[in-house]
């Protein structure tokens, strides 16, 4: 969450939920990772935004990673880089899965937001295990909160061919607080759908909450590129990004171990799904 913007606004909470019938891990292709695994890579959190991008280029390569499918991007008037990832699919048609890694400075920046980063190369070690139709870009941003500028560089990169080719970019931002929410007011209808779908299947909860703030990794992007930003904040735990209470008390363990399932199941399925 961008430094000096917490939620001024709530706009909605709901549950969501559609049928779709049985969906398995199995089904879909998609490795489970244990819970202890998602914890212990959680609560290995640097403080410093320095050691946090080398820290996840380690777990990458913990995850399969070779140096081959890794890469650094400079943003510019930054010392800390983007990091990506890829797992080269069967077509050129991509998907995007991205979270910012840089910490605000006050408290440990847990939830905001090395919550959704580390939870980058769990989610490439979960797919690799099934050739994928898409190819996935795992991306962790650096300076989202000095104004979306890691997010920002990488768009601007994108070429005509990158913008058209990318069916998806899902951005993952504060999650564990509670269950997965949807920011639905900025979410393409068929990701959200297709989200709804895997939920209901999965029987793992899913909310939309909707937050009227100065924005979100995913509004870097071109606005012919689907996107959808999920996270886990509400009213009551609105304050803790960015504050000296995002430590390792506020995180649900449990509900954040769902984040991953629900947000992996959904990878593999939408790789199924999108043209």
């Amino acid at each position: 969450m961008k430094k000096g913007f917490a939620p001024i606004l709530i706009v909605g909470i709901v549950a969501l939920s559609v049928s779709l019938g049985p969906l398995s891990a199995q089904k879909v292709g998609f490795k489970r990772a244990t819970q202890d695994v998602i914890e212990n890579r959680l609560r290995d959190c640097p403080e410093k935004d320095s050691d946090r991008w080398h820290k996840l280029e380690e777990i990458f390569r913990a995850a399969g990673a070779g140096d081959d499918v890794i890469s650094e991007q400079r943003v510019p008037g930054f010392s800390d880089p983007n990091v990506i990832c890829m797992l080269p699919g069967e077509s050129e048609a991509t998907i995007i899965v991205g979270g910012h890694f840089d910490n605000v400075g006050d408290g440990h920046g847990v939830i905001d937001n090395w919550s959704g980063a580390v939870l980058l190369p769990t989610l490439y070690e979960s797919l690799k295990v099934t050739p994928r139709r898409h190819t996935f870009i795992f991306v962790a941003f650096a300076a989202e909160e000095a104004g979306l500028k890691g997010s920002g560089q990488y768009a601007r990169q994108m070429r005509r061919e990158d913008i058209s080719r990318t069916k998806a970019m899902v951005n993952l931002d504060c999650l564990g607080l509670g269950p997965t929410a949807v920011l639905t007011s900025a979410a393409n209808k068929k990701l959200t759908e297709l989200m709804i779908r895997v939920a209901e299947a999965t029987k793992i909860r899913l909310r939309s909450c909707n937050i009227q703030r100065a924005g979100w990794d995913a509004d870097s992007f071109s606005t012919k590129i689907p996107r959808i930003t999920l996270h886990s904040i509400t009213p009551r735990t609105g304050d803790i990004a960015n504050s000296f209470d995002d430590n390792f008390e506020v995180v649900n363990w449990d509900d954040y171990y769902s984040s991953y399932l629900l947000i992996g199941m959904y990878l593999a399925y939408i790789d199924t799904q999108l043209e």
